[in-house]
C-alpha cells in the first residue's frame, strides 16, 4: 500500500492516534511482532518530527484512552 506510515513502536502509535492521525490497522509480522499502520499525510510527518524532538503536548486522558483502544486492537482475535 502506498502513502502509509508504519511503526512497531506502541507509544508512537498511541500518540499518533491521540493526535487524530488516521489509523489503518495492525499487521502481525514475524510471529509476535506488530506493525501499526497509519495513512501518510503532511500532519503525520509533522507530528512524528515533533514526537521525536519531544515538542508535543497531548491531553493525558486522551492518550490513556487511545492506549487502551490500541491494546484492545492489538490483542483482539481475528
Amino acid at each position: 500500500m502506498k502513502n502509509k506510515f508504519e511503526t512497531s513502536d506502541f507509544w508512537t502509535a498511541a500518540t499518533l492516534m491521540a493526535l487524530g492521525e488516521e489509523f489503518i490497522g495492525i499487521c502481525h509480522s514475524n510471529g509476535s511482532r506488530a506493525v501499526f499502520i497509519f495513512k501518510d499525510s503532511p500532519s503525520l510527518k509533522g507530528n512524528i518530527e515533533n514526537y521525536r524532538q519531544r515538542k508535543l503536548l497531548i491531553e493525558p486522558q486522551n492518550l490513556f484512552i487511545q492506549t487502551k483502544l490500541l491494546k484492545n486492537r492489538l490483542y483482539e482475535k481475528n
